[in-house]
């Protein structure tokens, strides 16, 4: 391409736009047209793949366009790669990380840092690939750095300007009146503990009704049970053949259900830890790993998704299935029932996030999603919202429209597992990024970000007074937050 024009086209602008224009135009295209996003889908990622060298390109040529002099022999700009721009370093670093060419990926990021030594995505996506080469200490120096950062950014947007500059430039205003309304307390998240005895990644937690057991699954095919308070473990089982995928307690908590990669679930009773029931066969079962398992209100059935791209509805007390619901395309990574039971959703690498009947299975509603797949769905406590993980987003749809209400925007890695408080205010998510952020459902802003996992998080819990959350990592632990 000759013709500057067709580059601002390429992004959307107008000939001429502002290189703040350019910059966020570019931002937005990256992240619909990331490869990460299709990595399930082999045509649209090579598509995609097609579609972020041209964005890359234009982008490119726009900022030299903007940055190097006119000269007497060119009849116009030099059309020359910006070597100063950091962000031009960070996408060819994420280029070259989906490619698998790690070493090239941690020059491209190191360069990204040194142009900008408080680029918190470069320092934390370089901190990943650490990890996977087993290079943990730089993993972990990258994490806290990028935190540290982050911290340091916060305390500038909450004090602009110094103390003493305050002092000297204004008046000393009067004293505030004493009240709780005029100095609101900002909750602070600590990590009491951090629980390390699965020999395997941790990939699936949640908590009880009650809010003192924590149960966790992980790939060495274990179970085990934790208590919430204390960080202690309490029992252990040796549960399946494979690894397990997903957890659910019933809602009076005195049942789990474990599903693993051996296509088998099974009830567990609490009281006792002892096994109830196995759901599956050759005949009835799925023929695929279980992605996610959920219960009923009332606990009279389960609902399972599968990388076979089948729903089932199993009746507990019978061990029957119900319906198979086998019109997907493609695997189900989870599924969500409504809090009064009538309705569920289920989302997966299939693009609608689709809505039915509990009782038929009958398609009720289906909700397009663009440019990503459904990785984690929720409904909120009333039922009114269902929030879905889309990518390295999250959305909010009103449930009985499907009308989009915002998403929310902060992840740069895929999220892998939201839920959302009791009282419907706080949603939480954990991310491939190996964060877990807190945020408020009216507003969509982001309260907080945890760090201190050194691998991706697959999966979150928030116990019922919305106080303890527990995250599950690929760094084989488990931590326990808790509000301060």
């Amino acid at each position: 391409m000759s013709n500057i024009n067709q580059y601002y086209e390429i992004l959307g602008l107008q000939l001429g736009a502002p290189e703040e224009q350019i910059k966020q135009a570019y931002r937005n295209l990256a992240k619909v047209w990331h490869p990460d996003r299709f990595a399930n889908d082999t045509d649209l990622k090579r598509e995609a793949e097609e579609k972020i060298k041209v964005i890359n390109e234009a982008y490119q040529r726009l900022k030299a366009y903007h940055t190097e002099p006119d000269t007497p022999n060119s009849g116009g700009r030099i059309y020359t790669v910006n070597r100063s721009d950091p962000e031009i370093f960070y996408n060819r670093g994420v280029e070259n990380a989906k490619a698998e060419k790690y070493q090239d990926a941690i020059e491209d990021f190191t360069a990204a840092i040194r142009l900008n030594p408080n680029y918190i995505e470069a320092y934390k996506y370089r901190g990943t690939i650490c990890e996977k080469l087993g290079y943990h200490n730089r993993a972990k120096s990258d994490f806290r750095k990028a935190l540290d950062i982050e911290l340091e950014q916060r305390k500038a947007e909450v004090s602009p300007v110094p103390p003493e500059t305050k002092e000297r430039s204004q008046p000393k205003p009067p004293p505030a009146p004493s009240s709780p309304s005029s100095s609101p307390v900002i909750p602070t998240w600590k990590c009491l503990f951090t629980l390390t005895g699965h020999l395997g990644i941790v990939s699936a937690v949640t908590i009880n009704q009650n809010g003192k057991i924590l149960a966790s699954g992980s790939f060495d095919k274990t179970i085990k049970f934790w208590n919430l308070q204390t960080g202690k473990l309490t029992y252990t089982l040796a549960a399946h053949l494979d690894a397990v995928c997903s957890l659910a307690f019933s809602r009076n908590g005195m049942v789990l259900a474990s599903g693993s990669v051996d296509k088998i679930i099974k009830l567990w009773r609490l009281e006792n830890n002892q096994l109830i029931n196995i759901l599956g066969n050759r005949l009835s079962g799925h023929s695929d790993k279980i992605s996610t398992i959920t219960f009923t209100p009332d606990g009279q059935m389960l609902a399972s998704g599968s990388a076979d791209k089948t729903i089932k509805l199993w009746q507990l007390n019978t061990g029957k299935v119900l319906y198979n619901l086998t019109a997907h395309s493609a695997p189900i990574s989870s599924i969500a029932i409504s809090p009064d039971g009538k309705i569920f959703a289920s989302g997966g690498l299939e693009k609608p996030l689709r809505i039915r009947q509990i009782e038929n299975g009958k398609l009720v509603r289906s909700i397009p999603v663009l440019g990503g797949f459904v990785s984690s769905v929720i409904f909120s406590p009333d039922g009114k919202i269902i929030a879905g993980a889309t990518s390295t987003e999250i959305k909010l749809w009103q449930t009985d429209t499907g009308q989009e209400i915002r998403t929310f925007i902060g992840h740069f890695g895929v999220v892998n597992s939201i839920v959302i408080s009791r009282d419907g205010k706080t949603l939480v998510s954990g991310s491939e990024d190996g964060t877990i952020k807190l945020w408020q459902v009216e507003t969509g802003k982001e309260i907080c970000t945890l760090n201190g996992h050194s691998g991706v998080v697959y999966s979150v819990a928030i116990s019922p007074d919305g106080q303890t959350i527990a995250s599950a990592s690929h760094d084989r632990t488990i931590k326990i937050w808790r509000c301060t």
